[in-house]
Parts: structure tokens; C-alpha cells; sequence
């Protein structure tokens, strides 16, 4: 386990180039999944089902099911359809890791923030036949959240502490 997100970030992104990061699914499962056992002794029913079963998200509890994005949002064609503009069962909360900021956002205020941006870059809202979204930085979603409420930057003091309360919080309300 990595205790720490300032420490996750200088050893496992820092060092590499883009191409080579060893991604989201080593987030979750070296960072992510363990601080949530820690805080809350809570086991993930499901820990990245991608294309299984049709579960919405990453990591799945119970209640409560988080999608995570590794310093870009490229959403693929069946998420943004089905998550952004349809009316599927969609993830409750977002964790987006960027090289200097963690965003921990409610789904749908997500969902505002994400096609604000994409009207920004002249994207249309409409249901893509195929491929990917545009490419979003996760560090560029923070300038449209909520600072110290759904981003923090990672150079913050006290981030551990902060992300623990936002993870508790969101736990909390799920319930």
C-alpha cells in the first residue's frame, strides 16, 4: 500500500514518460482500494469490471460505485452514451488523478463540469457512434470544480487528510 497520494504521484508518474505510465488500474489497486480499507473497512465487491456484467465503474461497493480516470478523461464511446447523455446506471463518483490535483466529484456534478468543458472545445452533446471522447486532462477539470470541496492539489498540506474526509463524506451520504 501507498500511504500517501504526494508519494504515488513521485514514484509512478513523475518517473515515467506518458506512454509509460503504469495506469489507472495500479492507482486503484496500490492506492485507492487500500486507503478506503483503512478508513473504512470496506472491500470493493468489484475492483475494475471493465466490459463485465455492465457494472458502471471501477470499484464497486455495495452502495456506491466510483469511476476513476488517470491524468486524462477519455471516455469511450459506450460511457460517454450511456454515463454522460443517457440514462443508464452511471458510476455515483468520479476520482480523477491528474499530476497536480485529485478531484473526488458527485457524478452528475461531473457530468455539468465534463460538457461545459466540451461546449468550450465546440463539442457537440450528442451520442457518439464510435471511438473515444475528446481528450480531457484530469488537472484541467480542477479549474471547474470546487476547490477544496471536490479538488485539492496535490502540493497541499495536510492532502492525506483532506482526501480521507472527502472519501468518508462520500461514503457517508451514499449510505
Amino acid at each position: 500500500m501507498i500511504n500517501s497520494i504526494s508519494l504515488y504521484i513521485n514514484n509512478y508518474i513523475v518517473p515515467f514518460p506518458n506512454n509509460d505510465l503504469p495506469g489507472e488500474h495500479h492507482f486503484v489497486a496500490l492506492y485507492l482500494v487500500p486507503k478506503i480499507y483503512k478508513l473504512l473497512n470496506k472491500i470493493p465487491n468489484w475492483v475494475n469490471p471493465d466490459g463485465m456484467k455492465r457494472k458502471p465503474g471501477d470499484i464497486i461497493y455495495d452502495d456506491l460505485s466510483i469511476e476513476v480516470k488517470y491524468l486524462k478523461i477519455n471516455l469511450t464511446k459506450t460511457q460517454y452514451n450511456e454515463w454522460i447523455i443517457g440514462n443508464k446506471k452511471k458510476p455515483n463518483i468520479l476520482i480523477a488523478l491528474g499530476r497536480k490535483t485529485i478531484c473526488i466529484i458527485n457524478w452528475e456534478r461531473f457530468v455539468k463540469y465534463y460538457q461545459y468543458i466540451l461546449k468550450t472545445k465546440n463539442k457537440k452533446i450528442v451520442p457518439y457512434k464510435s471511438g473515444y471522447t475528446p481528450l480531457i486532462n484530469t488537472d484541467i477539470l480542477a479549474d471547474y470544480c470546487i476547490p477544496d470541496e471536490e479538488c485539492f492539489k496535490i502540493s497541499e498540506n495536510n492532502i492525506e487528510r483532506k482526501i480521507e474526509n472527502r472519501i468518508k463524506e462520500i461514503f457517508s451520504s451514499q449510505v
